[in-house]
């Protein structure tokens, strides 16, 4: 029993364990790949060489990015709803004034690149805005 590539259009869409006769006996493109586990579905076959494919992160057009971010924001806001009758919280302004900021950020020049952070943040992160980024929402920007 062998490891075989079913290659279609130049790429590997299978592999089977099979004896070289079962594999001889499908039709389209079959190679053995011994016990190369390096290759999978998704490789691409020249004739002669398996390559693997290029990975590459999603990106997000301008509308699905604004998009994006306004649910950002809209989770941050019902985040911070709870606060808002709890007048005595410390930086209590400073969290009313980030809401604010939140609500009108898509009407600003700053949407969807520049997102609002809380203002008695803004010191303690501001070197790693980032870190809050991914912390808020689980998206690196």
């Amino acid at each position: 029993m062998y490891r075989h590539a079913i290659i279609k259009n130049n790429i590997v869409t299978s592999i089977i364990k099979s004896t070289d006769e079962f594999a001889a006996s499908l039709s389209g493109t079959v190679v053995k790949v011994e016990n190369d586990a390096t290759i999978s579905t998704g490789h691409t076959y020249d004739g002669s060489t398996f390559t693997a494919p290029v990975e590459t992160e999603p990106t997000l057009n301008s509308e699905e990015w604004g998009k994006h971010q306004k649910r950002w924001r809209n989770k941050e806001l019902t985040y911070t709803d709870a606060i808002v009758p709890v007048t005595d919280l410390p930086d209590y302004d400073s969290w009313m004034t980030y809401r604010v900021e939140l609500r009108d950020w898509p009407s600003t020049a700053a949407f969807p690149h520049d997102r609002p952070y809380p203002l008695h943040m803004s010191a303690s992160v501001s070197s790693d805005k980032e870190s809050w980024d991914v912390i808020s929402d689980g998206v690196k920007l």
